[in-house]
């Protein structure tokens, strides 16, 4: 599939998925969609495009905009200093240990 040149736009009153603008989406989306699943997905996307419009239909004259429905209050303790553990308690804790440090397996290959 490869995507159009330019953004493809419906027209005016036209609330369906073409077949040209799924394949823009699936482009931008990076899928490959087999041809057997393009019908499905049509569908489905039209049927969220659909709860969309149903939400746009709201009367919401006189509500004003907000950020978030609850108030943001923040529940995090101060940052402050507090007890560490000694080098021999993080050593006892260790999986693995040699030469007063911490010993893991190894994440990046260097070949």
């Amino acid at each position: 599939m490869t995507a159009p040149e330019t953004p493809v736009t419906a027209a005016p009153g036209d609330d369906r998925l073409s077949t040209a603008q799924l394949e823009h989406l699936a482009s931008l989306a990076r899928l490959e969609l087999k041809p057997q699943e393009e019908g499905p997905m049509r569908e489905e996307l039209n049927e969220l495009l659909g709860y969309f419009q149903q939400l746009q239909a709201v009367d919401t004259s006189g509500v004003e905009p907000m950020q978030r429905p609850l108030p943001l209050d923040s529940q995090l303790r101060p940052d402050e200093p507090g007890e560490t553990l000694s080098q021999a308690e993080v050593l006892a804790l260790a999986p693995a240990a040699a030469g007063g440090f911490v010993r893991l397996p190894r994440t990046l290959d260097t070949e």
